[in-house]
Order: structure tokens, then C-alpha cells, then sequence
């Protein structure tokens, strides 16, 4: 389960049903960045830009060896972020970006607390406490 740690205060958690695998692990890939829309309307999210993820080196990372990405590009405005993941099980560690996808916060981290086996049924009940617990 990854547990969200954003600034101030608050927290969550949510997790995906498998891990996470590219082609070339050390190599570099373009995605597209989301942010959240906070204003009345009909959409949840507004696309940003594109981002660039660099793989960046092997880093140590609680008890597992991790690939650490660097994430930079116009859709984090020209700031820079991490993604660490595991390099044996292909979890997802950590994320830290310093743009926020909360007004009251000032950057944004995710980090794994803990990994649950779930079939899809459960992972669908899972979702929907979480998304009743906001």
C-alpha cells in the first residue's frame, strides 16, 4: 500500500493490483502530467505538459535496492522530482515531486508502507472505502 504524505498534514493511501515494468528499466521515457482541477466544473484533472523520467542510478531504499528515476520537464513547471522502485519486485518505493496537487500543500510525496495481495473483486472494495473515507 503506498501512503501519501503531502505538506501540510494530510494523508492517503492507494495502491494498483500489480507492480510496476518497463521495457528497459534504465533507459528514459516521456509521460504526460495531469494536476488536479480544484474549481467547480466537469473535469477532475487538467493535462499539464509532458515530463521526462531518467533513469538516474541505484540507490538503497528501506530494506530493498531501488532503480531512482528523475522526473523533470515542462509538466513539473521546471521542477525536478524522484521515482524509486524496487528493482527485484517492481513496486513503486517512493515519488517525490515539489509541486503540490493540493493548494494547501507545498510538494507532493508517496511512499510504500506496505504490499497487500488482492484479487480484483477486493481491490474494488478497497477503492471504494478509501474514495468513501475522503
Amino acid at each position: 500500500m503506498l501512503r501519501g504524505t503531502r505538506s501540510p498534514t494530510r494523508t492517503s493511501s492507494r495502491s494498483a493490483p500489480t507492480g510496476w515494468h518497463l521495457r528497459d528499466p534504465e533507459g528514459s521515457f516521456t509521460i504526460g502530467v495531469a494536476h488536479p482541477v480544484f474549481t467547480d466544473g466537469p473535469r477532475l484533472l487538467s493535462f499539464e505538459s509532458a515530463a521526462t523520467v531518467r533513469f538516474a542510478g541505484e540507490v538503497p531504499c528501506h530494506s530493498a535496492l531501488c532503480r531512482r528515476y528523475e522526473v523533470s520537464g515542462p509538466g513539473l513547471r521546471g521542477a525536478r522530482g524522484a521515482i524509486s522502485v524496487d528493482r527485484e519486485r517492481g513496486h513503486v518505493q517512493s515519488i517525490e515531486v515539489p509541486i503540490p496537487d493540493d493548494p494547501a500543500w507545498r510538494d507532493f510525496k508517496l511512499e510504500l508502507q506496505r504490499v497487500e495481495t488482492m484479487d480484483r473483486a477486493a481491490w474494488d472494495r478497497w477503492v471504494t472505502a478509501e474514495d468513501a473515507n475522503r
